[in-house]
């Protein structure tokens, strides 16, 4: 999911579509790639109702740092890294 605009829930609802596929029964991961605080409360909240470990995002103020000195390659590389860990 993205984003349209600040604070228009998609986080509510990505836990919303976590919880009712983990109801379900079905194999799926969750991964939120960058966040604006640690720890990351979806994050903490998916590990309290699932099974599921999911790694720890980048801090935003560390991703904008990487933006703002060109590092987006790496920035990248390690947004795709930690997806690879994702069940």
């Amino acid at each position: 999911m993205v984003p349209t605009a600040h604070r228009v829930g998609v986080t509510s609802v990505c836990l919303g579509i976590v919880r009712a596929l983990d109801r379900l029964g079905l194999r799926f991961g969750f991964y939120k790639p960058v966040a604006r605080h640690a720890p990351d409360r979806s994050t903490s909240l998916v590990r309290l109702m699932t099974t599921l470990d999911p790694p720890e995002p980048i801090l935003g103020t560390e991703a904008e740092r990487m933006l703002g000195e060109g590092q987006e390659e790496i920035l990248l590389e390690r947004i795709v890294a930690e997806v690879g860990r994702v069940d």
